[in-house]
Formats: structure tokens, C-alpha cells, sequence
């Protein structure tokens, strides 16, 4: 589990194919301290596993899953990613709680600066839409951000970019048409899972009282 606030980036040394996917290097600092083997570090939002550490990077492998949900297929040596390491039990959640588990990728529509301030504009599959609220929680190539705007009847989001956001993480890299990661709320695919299931099982409310929901 993670909180969706960036560490540090770190860059990518080596993308190489093997039989699972890929076998991904990447030069890091901060987010060495006290990690093993075994490790998760969220690179971009995607929660890796670390296979090999050393003094100055760390290695992981990417399935061919991760490859079809994600933009890790486009990584190349030289690109910058955002790193988190996992968070510890009783730490302050900063951001929301992000899983790294990435749901899709959206494009970037625009991006923009406004006064000192950066709007973002993201094309978010329709698939996804559904889980963008006003003001709700949204995680792009794993940064905790706070939606500021739907667009009605369409399939953009817009974000507000705080500087200090926009300069630690790779956001300063991107441009028109480059995909990012999409982590949507948990909360809101619990609750949409909770309610398909009720609806498919006619459940009412006095079932619920005696699960011990409400009183």
C-alpha cells in the first residue's frame, strides 16, 4: 500500500525482454534506505517487486499483465519515473490510500501553466470515467491528486498542479499525447461492487441491518 506522495524519481538504466516481460533497471536514491529484496517500490504507480538492490539501483521484473494495463511497455533508458516505497503501518496518510494497482492509462489532453500553478487535462478511457468525482482522489503515474474538474459529457478530468508536485515528479517531463497510469479510488470500486452485488442478489435493507450494517 501506498500514499500517492512521490519520494524522489530515479532514472531508468536498462529495459531488457525476458520470458515473464520485462526485466526493468532503475537508479534510485532515497527509496534504497532500508529496502531488500522482496520489497515493493511503486515505480509510476505500479506496485514492483524488488528482485536485485545494490548501492545505487534496483531491479524488478514486469509480467506481461502489468505490460497490458500500463505504460511500462514504453519506458526506455534515460526516463525519469516517480518512486514511493511502501508505507508502514501507523505512518500519516498525506495523499489517499493507493494500492498499486493500476487500472488503465489515460493520454494527456493538455497541460498547461496558470500563473504559478500547472492544470493538467487527462483523456480517461470511458471505462474509468465513471470513477472520477469532482474533488475525488485519482492516482496519475502514482501521484496522489485531487480531481478538480470533470467535464460533462465528455471523458476529460482536469488537476490542479501545485509547483512543488510538478518539479519532484516526472510531471515536468510529460507532453501532449503521452499516456499515464490510472489508479482510480478503491473506495468507489468497493461501493460499486457492493451495490452490483446487492442488486444481483435482491438484498435489502433489513439483510444489511442484520449483517450488521446500520442499526
Amino acid at each position: 500500500m501506498f500514499t500517492g506522495l512521490i519520494e524522489e524519481t530515479g532514472t531508468v538504466l536498462s529495459v531488457k525482454k525476458n520470458s515473464m516481460g520485462l526485466r526493468v533497471q532503475y537508479k534510485a536514491d532515497l527509496v534504497l534506505e532500508n529496502t531488500n529484496p522482496g520489497d515493493s517500490i511503486s515505480v509510476n504507480g505500479i506496485c514492483q517487486t524488488v528482485t536485485e538492490i545494490s548501492a545505487s539501483d534496483f531491479t524488478v521484473d514486469i509480467s506481461g499483465e502489468t505490460l497490458s494495463k500500463t505504460n511500462a511497455g514504453n519506458m526506455k533508458r534515460g526516463d525519469i519515473v516517480n518512486l514511493e516505497r511502501a508505507m508502514a503501518l501507523g505512518a500519516p496518510v498525506g495523499g489517499h490510500l493507493v494500492q498499486g494497482h493500476v487500472n488503465g492509462t489515460a493520454k494527456i489532453y493538455s497541460l498547461q501553466k496558470e500563473g504559478q500553478m500547472y492544470r493538467i487535462t487527462l483523456d480517461v478511457p470511458d471505462g474509468l470515467m465513471k470513477y472520477m468525482i469532482d474533488e475525488g482522489s485519482v492516482a496519475i503515474d502514482g501521484i496522489s491528486l485531487t480531481i478538480a474538474c470533470v467535464e460533462k459529457n465528455t471523458s476529460k478530468i482536469q488537476l490542479q498542479i501545485i509547483p512543488h508536485t510538478y518539479k519532484k515528479t516526472n510531471l515536468h517531463m510529460r507532453s501532449k499525447g503521452d499516456p499515464v497510469n490510472i489508479e482510480t479510488d478503491m473506495l468507489g470500486r468497493y461501493v460499486e461492487n457492493l451495490l452490483t452485488y446487492r442488486n444481483e442478489k435482491n438484498i435489502n435493507a433489513n439483510q444489511l441491518k442484520q449483517w450488521g450494517y446500520g442499526k
